[in-house]
């Protein structure tokens, strides 16, 4: 009983020691992946002006657009982001329920190729699922370096599940060899088309093309989220000025964003706020429904205000406008290059006005800093 008892302890935690081995080797895009969403590189990009384009987000974040194919894509993000965890969770339980089946035999029978449920239908439905799940956190935080990290994610996945089938075929042999003839790599449908080893034996041309093919498509998926972009900030509620973009996260109308812009600046305390920042930067300027809440913007967490995703409704005479100086590498032109060209923003005053009443009800100061620091923010 004793040497049962040890057996076991010593084929739990050999099974313990391959699955993180394995678990580090297998998540470490996935993990540079996700760094890419936060502080460091963010602030140290900023710095410069290509660099500052990277922290930008091709898609809105927290504002509501007239255009069906970004809500679309809006809606996409959550549910993506789910399908791949837990896709991710299935495969996990597969591939790994039959390398304990393997450690408990202690090598009197091997478990050979996973080839069934998951693996039956593609070879790498792990890496499946952490691109679907990196795809749905793209759209959830769609900042131009999470979408270069994404495409770098996806080159790396393909390298990384090349490198396990050329370890899989010296390890099984002719198992694995007719494993890969029957399922397709990563769809769930075979794909009969010669691959890039069958076509080019030289190695180091082949590594040209890889290294090639990844420049082309990190300069489509850059150029693509530039038109996102465009196509963002022609669809959003926004009256532009030639030194001032006024835009709203709801959908106002232009007449509404000019009332409120009118009546925020004759009041003599936004006047006197306005004239004390001499800076030479143009002016961005939100028009928010008072009701809402949004972290991305300093209007104060009042008790009273309500998650804006969650408020279809709302007080159209009761808005807050938030003035604010676009931190840009570049002077704009005009009132939408504002959007294109800035990475940020200061905050200098905010004003809550009723449009009904033709009144300014309170003026504020909001902190010069948002809660995130130097860390860039969305502007939509």
């Amino acid at each position: 009983m004793q040497f049962v008892s040890n057996g076991f302890k010593s084929a739990s935690w050999l099974l313990y020691a391959v699955i993180v081995m394995e678990i580090v080797f297998m998540i470490s895009p996935f993990g540079l992946y996700y760094y890419s969403f936060y502080g460091f590189p963010l602030r140290a990009l900023t710095q410069y002006k290509w660099g500052s384009f990277l922290t930008g987000f091709f898609l809105p974040h927290f504002t509501r657009t007239s255009s069906p194919l970004i809500s679309l894509l809006q809606g996409m993000g959550w549910p993506l982001l789910w399908l791949g965890l837990v896709l991710f969770a299935m495969g996990f339980v597969q591939i790994y329920g039959s390398k304990l089946v393997s450690v408990l035999n202690r090598g009197k029978r091997d478990a050979g190729p996973v080839d069934s449920w998951l693996y039956g239908n593609v070879r790498h439905p792990q890496y499946v699922a952490l691109a679907v799940a990196g795809l749905g956190a793209l759209l959830v935080w769609p900042r131009f370096l999470v979408l270069f990290s994404y495409v770098t994610m996806l080159f790396l996945y393909y390298s990384l599940a090349r490198f396990e089938e050329h370890r899989c075929i010296m390890k099984f042999g002719e198992e694995y060899r007719q494993y890969l003839d029957n399922t397709n790599m990563f769809l769930p449908f075979k794909i009969d088309f010669p691959s890039l080893e069958d076509l080019i034996p030289s190695r180091n041309v082949r590594v040209c093309i890889y290294v090639s093919l990844y420049a082309m498509a990190i300069l489509a998926s850059l150029g693509i989220g530039e038109q996102l972009k465009k196509h963002t900030v022609e669809s959003i509620s926004a009256v532009y000025l030639p030194e001032t973009a006024i835009v709203s996260p709801a959908r106002l109308e232009p007449t509404e964003l000019e009332d409120a812009f009118r009546l925020a600046t004759n009041n003599p305390n936004v006047k006197t706020a306005l004239n004390r920042d001499d800076t030479p930067a143009s002016w961005l300027v939100y028009v928010v429904p008072k009701q809402w809440y949004i972290p991305e913007l300093p209007l104060g967490i009042i008790s009273s205000r309500i998650p804006h995703k969650s408020l279809r409704d709302f007080n159209r005479n009761q808005l807050s406008v938030l003035f604010t100086k676009p931190l840009s590498h570049a002077q704009p032109t005009g009132g939408k290059e504002i959007l294109l060209s800035a990475y940020g923003f200061r905050p200098v005053v905010a004003a809550e006005i009723d449009l009904s009443e033709n009144n300014v009800l309170k003026v504020t100061h909001p902190p010069a800093t948002l809660a995130w620091g130097k860390i860039p923010t969305p502007l939509l």
